[in-house]
C-alpha cells in the first residue's frame, strides 16, 4: 500500500484480490449463486474454508494459505489494516461473491468482519478458539454476530401499521443484508433454505437475530441453545421467487413479524437490480458504494421525471440544500417505491451515471434516498 492509497480503497482491493483467488482456486461447474471464502487467522496460520451454494444446497473445503503466496500475504494485510486502534482485529471474514444471471452472470462482492463472537471451528484441528457448539452432535451457531437491526425495525413498523408500503420497507431492507435461518435439527446434513408449514401453508423463516430465533423455538416447544445459518437476504428473496408452493417468506415468526408474500417478493426480484450497492449504501460511506458503481457491468435504476400530463421526461433529478442537482439512483425498484411509490423508473448502467458526476462536477448523486443512503460527490470519484 503506498502513501496515497486511502485505507478502505486498499481494503478493497484486497478483498477483490482474495475474491479472484478463490474463484481461481475452486474448480465448479457453472451455474453457483454464492462462493463464500471464509478466513480465520489460528496460531499464526491463516485457515480457510470455502463454501459453494447451488440451488438451496451448499458444500464447503477447508485448508490453508501457504505462507508467501498472493492469497497469505492479502489476507495478513487486511487482517491488520482492518484492526482497531486497540490492536485487535477480526476472529474471523467472510468475503462473499454472488451471482446472478447466468450464462453470463454479474457478480456481487460484500464482506463480513467477526471482531466479537467466537470464531467457527473449521476442524483442522485448530487451538480452542473456535466456537463453543451447543452440545453433541449440534452445529456451531455460525450466526451468533447477526443483529439485523434495519430488518427489525421495519419489521416492528409493519407490524403497528401494516400495508403496502410498509411490506415494500421490510423488502428493501432485506436485500443487501444478513438474516439467520434455522439449522438446530439439521443433524449433520448440510445447511440450506427448508420450507416448513407456517400457519396451514408452505413458507420460509428467517430471523434477524439469535435471540428472535431463540424466542421462535421457544414458543413453539423446542427451548435450548439453537444454531443458525447465514443467509443473504436477497437470496433468500429468490428462493422464494423461484418456489411456486412457497407462500410466504415469514420474519421473526415469534413476533414482531411479517409475511412477505409472493407478489411483493416477485416484484422485488424481477428489479434487484443491484444489492451489492445496498449494502455498500447502508456503509454511508462513498468510497464502497463508489466501487459497486465501478464494478464491471453494474446497473442500476433511476425514478423517471413526469410531466404533468404524466409522461416521462428523462431522470428525475432533485435540488439539494443549496441548489444543487442531485441525481437519485437506486439499486432495486423497492427503493425507488419507497421514495415515490407511483414513480416509474428506468435501469441504466451504472457506468453513465458516474460519467455524469465526472463531466458535471457541481451535480451530486444520492443513493437511495429513502435510507440508509449515501452522497457522492466529484470528489469521491
Amino acid at each position: 500500500m503506498t502513501e496515497q492509497t486511502p485505507i478502505m480503497v486498499r481494503q478493497q482491493e484486497l478483498v477483490e484480490s482474495l475474491a479472484a483467488w478463490m474463484l481461481s482456486a475452486v474448480n465448479t461447474e457453472p451455474g453457483w449463486d454464492r462462493m463464500v471464502l471464509e478466513l480465520k487467522p489460528s496460531a499464526g496460520a491463516i485457515l480457510t474454508r470455502i463454501t459453494q451454494e447451488r440451488q438451496g444446497a451448499s458444500g464447503s473445503n477447508t485448508g490453508q494459505l501457504q505462507p508467501g503466496t498472493t492469497a497469505f500475504d492479502d489476507a495478513a494485510e487486511l487482517h491488520r489494516l482492518t484492526g482497531g486502534t486497540d490492536g485487535r482485529s477480526w476472529k474471523n471474514a467472510a468475503i462473499n461473491v454472488t451471482a446472478h444471471g447466468w450464462p453470463d452472470p454479474r457478480y456481487n462482492l460484500d464482506t463480513y468482519f467477526n471482531y466479537d463472537q467466537p470464531a467457527p471451528d473449521f476442524g483442522l484441528g485448530e487451538p480452542e478458539d473456535a466456537a463453543r457448539s451447543n452440545g453433541a452432535g449440534e452445529h456451531p451457531a455460525r450466526g451468533a454476530g447477526v443483529d439485523n437491526r434495519l430488518v427489525r425495525e421495519a419489521i416492528e413498523e409493519f407490524s403497528r401499521n401494516p400495508g403496502q408500503q410498509a411490506a415494500v420497507n421490510v423488502l428493501r431492507q432485506v436485500i443487501g443484508s444478513e438474516l439467520l435461518l434455522d439449522i438446530t435439527d439439521a443433524g449433520n446434513g448440510r445447511p440450506g433454505i427448508s420450507i416448513v408449514e407456517a400457519n396451514g401453508v408452505p413458507a420460509v423463516l428467517a430471523f434477524t437475530s439469535q435471540e428472535t430465533l431463540a424466542a421462535f423455538r421457544a414458543n413453539t416447544g423446542r427451548p435450548g441453545a439453537p444454531a443458525s445459518w447465514v443467509q443473504r437476504g436477497e437470496e433468500l428473496l429468490k428462493f422464494v421467487d423461484s418456489r411456486p408452493e412457497v407462500h410466504y417468506l415469514y420474519l421473526d415468526p415469534a413476533g414482531p413479524s411479517c409475511a412477505l408474500g409472493r407478489p411483493e417478493i416477485h416484484f422485488a426480484v424481477a428489479s434487484m437490480v443491484n444489492p451489492g450497492l445496498k449494502a455498500a449504501a447502508g456503509t454511508q460511506s462513498a468510497a464502497p458504494a463508489v466501487a459497486e458503481l465501478s464494478a464491471q457491468g453494474a446497473r442500476v435504476l433511476l425514478a423517471d421525471n413526469k410531466d404533468q400530463s404524466g409522461q416521462g421526461r428523462g431522470p428525475l433529478v432533485l435540488a439539494g440544500p443549496e441548489g444543487q442537482p442531485v441525481l437519485p439512483v437506486f439499486s432495486s425498484g423497492v427503493e425507488v417505491a419507497a421514495f415515490d411509490s407511483s414513480a416509474r423508473f428506468t435501469e441504466v448502467d451504472a457506468a453513465w451515471v458516474l460519467d455524469t458526476i465526472r463531466r458535471n462536477p457541481d451535480r451530486e448523486l444520492v443513493i437511495n434516498p429513502a435510507g440508509p443512503s449515501v452522497v457522492i460527490r466529484h470528489g469521491d470519484l
